[in-house]
């Protein structure tokens, strides 16, 4: 069947964003209600303009509550694939438990359960027998191909332990391995995912902090690590990082910028393209976040993070 031939190219990795720490919360449940309540809107578009660019966006919300020893979140996000032809949308909620175990150490463990939706839109396929080799595409098909929605749970679970200025979070993503088709076999299942994120704060005076971290993703024959940095100077962030993509060969430089007005950051991220599977003629990434904060902090971590 040629749905299941088409959701092959599903195998690879999940959307990644390059500004992970915008994003904490889609790679890590345990940052729900880290803080004050926090809503935050991602965008990424991966080779604009192409007929292969890849855009995903994510919008999240997130609360600590005391009640609940924790905090709780939602998570929108939508990707979308191959000029539309495929697409991958989902909402997740999250909840994350937090324990202090000392005065200045703390530990979080995070749990998300998630309704997905993998569509496939048949009219958007082209055909070899479609394709005229002196007209371009002007054939009808030879033959009859339906679209394909389905949907299916999902399920992560993360940790993340914190002191005064360092983080280490881990998390694992699609427990079940859910298949993404009607079609269930090898090609459709949704492989399981692992996350890391490791950061320190160095202060060096004057409102000034340098933010050396490394993370990535492991997914299937996927494995994608980015070595980074931020110096941040009282309102402003500047970062660099270095992606190493080892399953489709995509490296990139990453160059951030942060503006922090208040209770609202804007962010703003470009992956320039190294070589390797990247084409750097399809334009590269580009990435766009605003974070809002809302309310008053209820969390009982005493040093705030300000790269997060």
């Amino acid at each position: 069947m040629l749905a299941g031939v088409v959701f092959t190219c599903s195998r690879a990795q999940d959307p990644a964003f390059s500004m992970m720490f915008a994003e904490r919360m889609y790679y890590n449940p345990a940052f729900a209600g880290l803080e004050n309540g926090r809503a935050s809107l991602g965008f990424r578009d991966h080779y604009p303009g192409s007929d292969a660019s890849y855009i995903t966006a994510v919008a999240s919300w997130d609360q600590p509550v005391d009640v609940l020893h924790g905090g709780y979140g939602v998570m929108l996000m939508h990707d979308r694939s191959a000029g539309g032809m495929l697409s991958l949308s989902g909402v997740s909620l999250t909840y994350s438990y937090h324990l202090q175990i000392s005065r200045s150490l703390f530990l979080n463990s995070g749990f998300t359960a998630s309704l997905m939706q993998k569509y496939f839109d048949a009219g958007k396929v082209i055909l070899p027998d479609m394709i005229s080799p002196t007209g371009g595409i002007i054939l009808p098909p030879g033959e009859t191909i339906g679209s394909e929605s389905t949907f299916f749970p999902d399920f992560a679970v993360g940790f993340l332990l914190y002191g005064e200025n360092w983080l280490g979070s881990i998390a694992a993503w699609h427990l079940m391995e859910p298949y993404q088709s009607e079609v269930k076999n090898d090609q459709t299942v949704l492989k399981r995912k692992y996350t890391f994120l490791f950061s320190y704060t160095v202060p060096a005076g004057n409102e000034l902090y340098v933010v050396p971290w490394i993370g990535g993703m492991v997914q299937g024959r996927s494995q994608q690590y980015v070595l980074g940095g931020q110096v941040i100077y009282k309102i402003i962030s500047a970062g660099l990082a270095w992606k190493k993509n080892f399953g489709n060969r995509y490296d990139a430089a990453v160059f951030s910028l942060s503006l922090d007005a208040g209770n609202v950051r804007f962010l703003y991220s470009y992956d320039a393209s190294l070589g390797g599977g990247g084409n750097p003629s399809r334009g590269g990434a580009h990435e766009a976040g605003i974070v809002v904060g809302i309310g008053k902090s209820q969390s009982r971590r005493t040093i705030i993070f300000p790269h997060l």
